[in-house]
């Protein structure tokens, strides 16, 4: 009989009896798996009444017959909140055997257990603050023993009623169970109820003994004699045999339940010969009396909510009614011996460092910004940080750098962060400073694939496990011979939710790039359900959703850099149903692994899950998608890979490029084609690698331009595949593009075989027996060396309604209008080279000024004139005027200086700069050599002149490339010339406190220079065509205006200084020629 719900009787609540000709005991069982209440009616005339009664058979209540706990209970405790509210009665007979699992603070038996025959046939499990009240439901029971065949379980409790009998285990597995005791009101000395004792422990089993304060233990000795006559209550016959399995503790407590706080506590012993607990001579009485602020800065002890394992921390004065309020840097090192915790659905027990659980204090860090670093390495199921069931609850509020390692040394599952059955894990380290505040996350274990370094389990029907970190993380995994973790961010019918930061996956040490098996191997992310609930599996990675909760919808990226190095994966052995949402908002952000296995085995009927990439601000993905994706690509954002399947709905605008790269025979696949929303918006499709292949979009929209390239030798062979478009939406508009290499575009008939062959690469299925008319196609041929897109040939196509093929309508060849064209007036290679020079003249512009430093220190008298060196460094960013570039410099000084007299000191110095400049598609070396000569004056009122002159040698080494593949290469040299005055006055205080004004002019000039850039394109002999750069002088004259406010000690010199600066002149104008294109020009201004 199988049985579930809450049973209300006015006789027995379970029976189990006889039954006519039934043979065997083990036929007759009643399993109430998942517990629930049983109350029973009083009675009127006194007869007894059982919660449980079983004369014949086997019961279990609140656990099942599958599997087990442990070795000892083969039963799994699966009672939350079951409530058994009378005695428990078994019969006379071996084969009577009763399970009983409690779960949680609300779960209790409230009755004695009365055996006949005293084979122990009772098994029974408390965890998670679950109680047996040891007091008779019936009078006549009052005083009854009770023999348990196995207990075990973690922070569980039994009462021990004044009237209570004797309580023996034969079998006892716990890390952590509390037996109260009440003690006389006016002897507490005197405990009241019967003994408790253990006659096997299993190794690192722990009891904590303790009875309740009040006024008469307020001296010394009574608490002494209090605690001892606690310990007297305790047999552990074991020890007499030379067992030592079992540490046992005595305490007095704020009160008679496990959450109440310890007074006074003291370590138990055990008697040689009788195993009786006493307090010894070496024991001695602790008081707790929290310090004034944190001692202690390394621990050894897990922090969980339950005040009994709290002393470490209380004695270190962080620890405060489940608050741990850190105040210095902590390294918490985990003791594993006795950390054994419940796991939750699916697992059994685990280590943990930092955990709460069914129905636990939650556990709440404050961290006060400062570190953590926790390590945990044992020989079972291992995590860092955890929250079990729907009330366990862990929140680490204002998070400084942090560090969470677990370790198995036995191949169990392995997890550094994990939530489970309902549980919450919160980590607020996000804010401000997010690079200050990132949490660091490994993990290891000797069979890789139970690892995985974040881990979301369910397996609770109603509920939903969420694990939250606000800020960024830094995981690394790796898998060799079997030994790592497998998955990175791995969320089962549950939610993780991270801000960004680097999930990266390496096999045997290295990036297996996009050579990445299926399944869940090396899986960056991996999202899937369960069989117990609908849930879906979401991970949220540095995304915004509509609203903070675990099931919020993500709609659009957040604007931390992410960067994620492995596959994807939305199936599991319990369902596919799987969501992973990432956002890439940030040039420094990307993606480089594929979405594999969104279905398979464990495949839910309907559902494959799906993956959502929401990017933008030039970030990348490089990978293929084979499953349901859902891809949103804005400013810039780049994507190299292709889809099979129709398995992408991709919006593609506002310059991002999907670089279609394909390299199996299989056509690309696209559900959908989203571009921009007018001609300027539109988004990119790069058809350009060698060897692609058929492309063929299903739904598309919007605007895109599609590039293609030829053959050098032929313009009219079009190299890569067909682009089909089998339906469009109304408006939509497509342009495919070749560049004007190795034919000459003035030449009509050259012009018209190009495009007319261009446009043939076109498929409009929708125009066939003219079912849709949505679609606008157009050729062109664009830029060159400085021939932009908008000097170049644009035509209309039209479409066979027999196959929808497009050809080139030869009346429309037009010089376009530029709102219509791909591209901007700058061509690429100009637009490259000039970022180039405009790097040059940066970095010169930033050492003009670079020995005021050395002039501050010989008026400060911090160094003494003479031979002096320096090391510095700077980069600069620039992203305005079609110019985007990222510069990044190191500098080298060193010279000679001398008091002249009069106030004044002169000094010669020669400096080195080398700089890197990286531009789109190009970069360039930069070398600034130079040559100083300065001085400096110093009144005796605090006023002081600065003066620089100095002479550089500038050398600029630069490449750019087009979006057609084809290179220029480019340097030069020239020599820039700059002198610089500063005044300033100094205003000082007796205790070295200063203000410091003052306004500095600087005038600059780098020489004009002529020079020629080389690059890959023909003409039409097939020679070299190179391109003639005209760069004119740069003047620049800046002014500025500042203070420095400080002070000065006889050690140091602290200080900070604000100021502001306008450029005067400052634009840098170029010229660009070849052969058979217009001229081109570009310009900067910098002020």
């Amino acid at each position: 009989m199988n049985h579930k719900g809450n049973i209300i009787s006015d006789g027995n609540g379970i029976v189990v009896a006889p039954v006519h000709n039934t043979p065997n005991y083990n036929n007759q069982a009643i399993t109430v798996k998942k517990g629930g209440t049983i109350k029973l009616i009083p009675t009127t005339d006194g007869s007894e009444r059982y919660a449980i009664y079983n004369t014949y058979g086997k019961v279990f209540y609140g656990a099942n017959s599958v599997g087990g706990l442990n070795s000892q209970t083969g039963a799994v405790v699966l009672g939350t909140g079951t409530q058994i509210g009378g005695d428990v009665f078994v019969g006379d007979n071996e084969k009577n055997i009763v399970y009983l699992g409690l779960s949680g603070k609300d779960s209790y038996l409230n009755g004695v257990i009365k055996e006949e025959g005293k084979f122990g046939n009772v098994l029974m499990i408390l965890n998670d603050g679950a109680v047996w009240n040891n007091t008779a439901a019936n009078a006549g029971n009052k005083g009854t023993n009770t023999v348990l065949n196995n207990f075990s379980g973690i922070n569980g409790m039994l009462h021990q009623s004044a009237d209570s009998g004797d309580v023996t285990i034969k079998k006892f597995d716990s890390h952590l169970f509390n037996v109260a005791y009440e003690h006389d009101k006016n002897d507490p000395s005197k405990i009241l109820g019967g003994n408790f004792t253990i006659e096997k422990a299993i190794e690192n089993s722990a009891l904590n003994v303790f009875t309740d304060y009040d006024a008469n233990l307020n001296t010394e000795a009574a608490r002494e004699a209090t605690l001892n006559a606690l310990a007297n209550k305790i047999y552990y016959t074991g020890y007499a045999s030379g067992e030592r399995n079992l540490n046992g503790t005595v305490s007095i407590a704020e009160g008679l339940t496990t959450s109440s706080a310890s007074k006074y506590f003291a370590d138990m012993s055990f008697d040689d010969t009788t195993g009786q607990g006493y307090l010894g001579k070496e024991s001695k009485v602790n008081e707790y009396v929290k310090p004034a602020e944190q001692g202690a800065v390394e621990f050894t002890k897990a922090i969980i909510g339950d005040v009994s394992l709290t002393k470490e921390y209380q004695d270190a004065g962080v620890y405060d009614n489940g608050n741990y309020v850190f105040t210095k840097d902590i390294k918490i090192n985990v003791d594993p011996e006795g950390n054994k915790l419940v796991a939750g659905p699916w697992l059994y027990t685990f280590s943990s460092g930092i955990f709460s659980g069914y129905n636990q204090q939650n556990v709440n860090v404050d961290l006060n910004g400062h570190s953590m670093d926790l390590n945990i390495a044992t020989d079972q199921s291992t995590t860092g940080i955890a929250a079990v069931g729907a009330t366990g609850k862990v929140e680490i509020f204002n998070a400084g750098a942090m560090s969470v390692k677990a370790v198995s040394n036995e191949g169990a599952q392995t997890a550094a962060l994990f939530v489970n059955g309902g549980g919450q894990l919160y980590i607020h380290n996000g804010g401000e400073n997010l690079e200050k505040k990132v949490l660091t996350v490994r993990g290891s274990t000797t069979n890789s694939t139970n690892g995985a370094v974040i881990k979301s389990m369910n397996g609770a029907n109603g509920e939903r496990s969420w694990l939250k970190v606000d800020g960024l993380i830094d995981l690394e995994a790796d898998t060799t011979d079997g030994v790592g973790m497998a998955e990175g961010l791995s969320a089962v019918a549950s939610t993780i939710d991270v801000g960004g930061g680097r999930i990266i996956m390496t096999k045997a040490g290295k990036n297996p790039g996009l050579n990445f098996g299926g399944g869940a191997e090396n899986a960056a992310i991996r999202a899937y359900g369960e069989f117990v609930t609908q849930n879906y599996g979401i991970v949220n990675v540095n995304v915004i959703k509509d609203e903070d909760s675990p099931t919020g919808n993500a709609i659009a990226a957040g604007n931390n850099t992410t960067q994620i190095v492995g596959n994807f994966t939305t199936v599991g052995g319990m369902g596919t149903k799987g969501k992973i949402n990432v956002g890439l908002n940030t040039p420094d952000s990307y993606w480089v692994g594929n979405f594999v296995t969104g279905g398979g085995w464990g495949v839910t009927p309907g559902d494959y899950g799906i993956v959502s990439l929401f990017m933008g601000n030039k970030a990348k993905w490089m990978g293929k998608a084979s499953y349901a994706t859902k891809l949103l690509m804005d400013s810039g954002a780049t994507w190299e890979g292709y889809s099979l399947n129709n398995a992408v709905d991709a919006t593609i605008k506002n310059g991002a490029v999907w670089y279609n790269i394909n390299d199996t025979e299989e056509p690309t696949k696209l559900k959908s084609l989203i571009g921009g929303a007018t001609e300027a918006a539109a988004g990119t499709v790069d058809m350009t690698h060698d060897g692609v292949v058929d492309t063929t979009i299903e739904q598309f929209g919007g605007h895109v331009n599609v590039i293609y390239k030829h053959a050098a030798d032929d313009a009219t062979n079009i190299l890569g595949g067909n682009f089909t478009i089998n339906h469009a939406a109304e408006g939509s508009a497509v342009t495919l593009t070749t560049d004007n290499s190795g034919f000459d575009v003035h030449k009509a008939d050259e012009t018209k075989a190009v495009l007319s062959s261009l446009a043939n690469k076109l498929y409009y299925q929708g125009a066939v027996d003219n079912a849709e008319a949505n679609l606008d196609g157009y050729v062109q041929i664009a830029e060159g060396l400085t021939a932009a897109s908008a000097g170049m040939k644009l035509a209309d196509v039209e479409f066979s309604a027999d196959n929808g093929q497009a050809s080139l309508v030869a009346d429309t060849i037009r010089t376009p209008d530029a709102k219509i064209i791909y591209g901007s007036s700058e061509a690429a290679m100009m637009k490259g080279a000039k970022s180039a020079m405009a790097s040059g003249a940066l970095m010169w512009r930033a050492e003009n000024n670079d020995l005021l430093k050395r002039m501050g220190d010989l008026r400060l008298d911090d160094g003494d004139a003479g031979i002096w060196a320096k090391y510095y460094g700077g980069k600069y960013e620039m992203d305005s005027q079609n110019t985007d570039l990222n510069l990044k410099y190191n500098a080298y000084q060193v010279g000679f200086d001398k008091a002249v007299g009069n106030g004044w000191s002169v000094g010669l110095a020669v400096s080195y700069n080398d700089g890197d400049s990286n531009y789109g598609s190009g970069k360039a070396d930069l070398k600034d050599t130079s040559v100083g000569l300065y001085g400096t004056w110093k009144g005796n009122d605090g006023q002081y002149v600065d003066l620089i002159a100095k002479y550089t040698r500038l050398e600029n080494d630069y490449d750019v490339a087009n979006v057609y593949g084809h290179k220029l290469s480019g340097d030069y040299k020239t020599w820039g010339t700059s002198i610089s005055a500063e005044y300033g006055k100094r205003f000082e205080n007796e205790s070295g406190f200063y203000f410091d004004p003052s306004v500095e002019l600087t005038l600059g000039r780098i020489n004009g220079k002529d020079y020629s850039a080389n690059s890959d394109y023909l003409d039409t002999w097939g020679k070299s065509r190179g391109m003639q750069v005209q760069q004119d002088a740069f003047n620049t004259l800046v002014g500025r205006v500042g203070f420095r406010l400080g002070q000065q000690t006889e050690k140091a010199s602290y200080f900070v200084k604000l100021a502001a600066a306008h450029e005067f002149k400052g634009e840098l104008n170029s010229r660009f020629a070849a052969e058979g294109e217009p001229e081109g020009r570009t310009s900067i201004r910098y002020s």
